[in-house]
């Protein structure tokens, strides 16, 4: 049955602490410092307009192609322009805000933009993944959110696929992948096994599959049992993100004819790409993503019809992103110096002309003594036998004449060059830029200090001091919140049965206050440590160990093997969260459970812990091969390191601070009470 009414987004804003509920893992890129630049889907920290009517609304209602529906966007455009050059520093923390936006059932919409820009964002809260920081979701008219739990009638309606087909796998077949996604509906057994045969026959996938492990399957094979796990719920929208990546031509063929008679059923698609390529033959508008805001709607016309103008507004920046591996090449080697012909090429073309240049190349090597490149870019558009494309592409920043036929084309001649600036790193704390021994003296330090408290003036004192200091910390520990929750009524918890005397029925307050200040001073040395692997990445911490250890190995000491140990049982503890959000995120997804996202409720925890525990044996027997493969537990020669921690005058002042502190705390443990 077709969906009458849409998706409808208003005011919706998703804040940068949603990252930990979604279960995104970010790229990260560690310096010698440590420091860490995001430059994975969520990208930098957004800035975004404040309040909720500030921006103008970006839907594009369908019309008729024409010089006033082209007008009128290029108007839009610049508006949204304007606009965000105004944005306020009070939503630093958003990596969406999406002010309106309408997607429409019997179309197919795709969402593109640049990486980061929040495209899976924007896919994963349509799904109830991430939670609401302020606005409103609907489909057919149904609120997405009813309080703080999610809407069943709604999950039913819709099916999403992530963007990376192994993230989706826990059972032990491919079978039961397709049952848990079928569980929801409560169909009866015969009906699951008709669904199940035909999802699988749309997929392009044998009937003999069904026993076999889904991590067995190889690539292209996971990416189609994905989609057929989506086919099988028989929902009125699919939300797709990257369904072509992976996939063969036969197996985008079959793609494309499944979404076509999907659209033709009356029902909707909404698909994050970066190949437009591959579906724009049943595209029926583009939503364009960038720096987590709308950049633009069009309709497939619309979009061409801007391209044909010769994008008169600013184009947007993820039209120019490659919508084939031979695109992509060729964007890499015209960056790398090479100019080609023209844009789409071919893979034969694309070899030609890299041919052509390279025996240009030699050529002028051997025609002078000593080799050296002449002309950039231009002398290799000349060598390519298109001189005039340099000047071409620098004044125009498109393909001119003659690079690209006119038409609808499915193809990178589409799209407008990219404006994109570059990704800037997300802000590091200054205590990160210290040394590792400095931070684990001071830490040693202060936790000595309440540790050695007897009673509750020196707790209060050493409460105060945790206290300042993880006031500048304090975003470090957003991760863990949950944990520290829990800790805090495991600690109520506990004082309160301590206290219990049950012959005869009594509460013994004394008892219970010992418990309280034992169990507390515990919670500030906690508290106090759990910002440490914020603040220093595994590879600085091995290298901590193996520096300030160093000595130990004249006595035949292990220290390599100790810093390297401690280094992946560090890297290992976020690897464990990340593993159980990826359960949690499963449950949600194609569970269609109704909690808070982030977490697995009780009534599946059963399902998920025997998985999750193989999932961990997995991963540790990924780190083993990815070990061996380094080269480690080889004997080897002498070991060189690309750089040497330096103990400075700051850190030593960054220890002398601590050393205060022990003797403060020192001094408050010797008060005494009246």
């Amino acid at each position: 049955m077709a969906v009458t009414e849409g998706w409808k987004l208003e005011s919706v804003v998703i804040g940068s602490e949603n990252a930990a509920i979604s279960g995104h893992t970010e790229h990260r890129n560690e310096d010698e410092y440590g420091t860490i630049g995001r430059t994975g889907k969520l990208g930098a920290v957004y800035r975004e307009e404040s309040g909720s009517g500030s921006s103008e609304e970006t839907r594009t209602e369908r019309t008729e192609k024409g010089p006033s529906s082209t007008e009128a966007k290029r108007t839009k455009k610049a508006e949204n322009a304007s606009s965000g050059s105004e944005r306020g520093s009070d939503q630093i923390g958003t990596v969406l805000h999406i002010e309106s936006l309408v997607f429409e059932p019997g179309e197919l919409t795709l969402v593109i933009g640049p990486n980061g820009a929040g495209k899976t964002t924007l896919l994963e809260t349509m799904a109830g993944l991430r939670k609401l920081q302020r606005g409103r979701v609907t489909l057919a008219g149904k609120p997405l959110w009813c309080r703080r739990k999610l809407n069943r009638d709604v999950l039913l309606q819709f099916a999403i696929s992530q963007q990376h087909s192994e993230s989706q796998w826990f059972a032990k077949s491919v079978k039961d992948e397709l049952l848990y996604s079928l569980r929801p509906y409560r169909l009866p057994e015969q009906a699951m096994q008709e669904r199940i045969n035909d999802a699988l026959l749309q997929a392009g996938l044998p009937i003999t599959l069904l026993d076999r492990d889904p991590w067995t399957l190889s690539g292209g094979q996971q990416r189609r049992l994905a989609y057929a796990c989506l086919l099988v719920c028989h929902p009125a929208w699919l939300l797709l993100d990257e369904p072509t990546a992976g996939l063969d031509a036969e197996g985008v063929r079959l793609l494309c004819a499944n979404l076509a008679a999907h659209k033709a059923a009356g029902h909707g698609a909404v698909i994050v790409t970066h190949d437009v390529q591959a579906l724009w033959a049943i595209t029926d508008r583009i939503v364009v993503i960038e720096n987590g805001a709308v950049g633009g709607v069009y309709t497939a016309d619309q979009w061409q019809a801007e391209r044909e103008a010769g994008w008169p507004s600013a184009p947007p920046s993820a039209a120019a992103q490659p919508p084939s591996a031979a695109a992509a090449a060729a964007a890499a080697l015209r960056a790398a110096g090479f100019a080609l012909p023209r844009d789409p090429l071919a893979p034969a073309e694309l070899a030609g002309a890299i041919a052509a240049q390279l025996a240009a190349s030699a050529a002028a090597r051997a025609a002078h003594a000593a080799p050296a490149r002449s002309g950039g870019i231009a002398a290799g558009a000349a060598a390519a036998g298109d001189p005039e494309a340099p000047d071409r592409r620098a004044a125009t920043g498109r393909p001119g004449p003659g690079e690209a036929s006119p038409g609808r084309e499915p193809a990178a001649a589409l799209a407008a060059p990219a404006q994109r600036a570059p990704l800037a790193p997300a802000p590091v704390h200054g205590w990160a830029r210290r040394d590792p021994r400095a931070l684990w003296a001071a830490y040693l330090l202060i936790a000595a200090g309440i540790l050695m408290q007897q009673h509750w003036i020196g707790v209060g004192a050493a409460a105060v001091l945790t206290l300042l200091l993880l006031w500048d910390l304090r975003k470090l520990l957003r991760p863990w919140y949950g944990a520290i929750k829990a800790y805090i009524f495991f600690i109520l918890f506990f004082i309160g049965f301590s206290g219990l005397s049950f012959q005869p029925l009594a509460v013994d307050f004394q008892t219970a206050g010992e418990t309280a200040l034992r169990l507390s001073k515990l919670l500030l040395v906690m508290l106090l440590g759990l910002s440490l692997p914020s603040l220093i990445s595994p590879l600085r911490l091995q290298r901590a160990i193996e520096q300030g250890l160093h000595r130990l190995q004249a006595i035949k000491l292990p220290v390599s093997e100790m810093a390297l140990t401690v280094a992946l049982i560090f890297r290992f503890i976020p690897l464990l969260t990340g593993e159980w959000g990826r359960f949690a995120r499963i449950v949600h997804a194609r569970g269609k459970a109704v909690s808070v996202p982030g977490a697995v409720p009780l009534r599946d925890l059963h399902r998920v812990v025997l998985p999750f525990l193989v999932s961990l044996l997995r991963l540790a027997d990924q780190m083993s091969t990815a070990l061996e493969i380094r080269g480690f537990g080889r004997k080897r020669g002498k070991i060189t390191s690309g750089y040497k921690l330096r103990f400075n005058a700051v850190d030593g002042m960054f220890v002398a601070a601590a050393a205060v502190g022990l003797v403060l705390l020192t001094l408050a443990s010797h008060i005494q009470l009246p």
